[in-house]
């Protein structure tokens, strides 16, 4: 068996120049997008389905502050990901959204 920090140093270059937290917030990242899609999209006796419409509900029912710190550091974080000087780069095409949502996310990320 590959002990997958092992792998990580040897395939990826810069994985070991990060620091301990932000290599856990990689790991755990999965596991808590999970819950939320768990959470999110099979409540009140609904088979879990991320579909764009139940996520984006999901988000609007969330009680967040849009003007805290937190939330405007990830905003910031995400629109530089995915958009660049107001362009869509690779990361954003590889999402596949479509249609309403893609204008949504674009508007979310940079209005």
């Amino acid at each position: 068996m590959t002990d997958p920090a092992r792998w990580l140093n040897q395939n990826f270059d810069g994985w070991s120049n990060l620091t301990v937290q932000e290599k856990r917030a990689i790991r755990d990242f999965p596991v808590l997008w999970s819950i939320f899609e768990l959470r999110a999209t099979g409540r009140n006796g609904q088979r879990p389905d991320a579909t764009p419409h139940r996520i984006s509900q999901a988000v609007h029912d969330l009680e967040v502050e849009p003007i805290s710190e937190v939330f405007q550091l990830a905003k910031t974080y995400f629109s530089n990901r995915y958009f660049h000087a107001g362009n869509p780069t690779h990361a954003f095409n590889q999402l596949r959204v479509t249609g309403d949502c893609q204008g949504r996310v674009r508007h979310a990320l940079l209005d």
